[in-house]
């Protein structure tokens, strides 16, 4: 591998790892909203079953992503020798 590619894969890498940790932090917080909303104490009628849902359809669509950017990462940690 030519030292331009190195280069252009250890930028790649960054770019991976940043969005890994962007991807992360989203996944998290929406993890704590929806433990927030599903109040076991609050009665059945009064949780926001709405939100929750839509919460958990983000979370699913962000894990996709995130362990497609997880598979990035291991490929271009192998391509550099890591």
């Amino acid at each position: 591998m030519s030292s331009k590619e190195i280069l252009r894969n250890k930028g790649r890498l960054a770019e991976a790892e940043m969005k890994e940790k962007h991807l992360r932090l989203r996944l998290e917080g929406l993890v704590t909203a929806m433990r927030d909303n599903l109040d076991p104490f609050a009665g059945a009628e009064n949780l926001p079953l709405d939100v929750v849902a839509a919460e958990a359809l983000e979370a699913a669509e962000l894990q996709i992503e995130l362990k497609e950017t997880l598979g990035t990462i291991a490929a271009l940690k192998r391509a550099l020798g890591r």
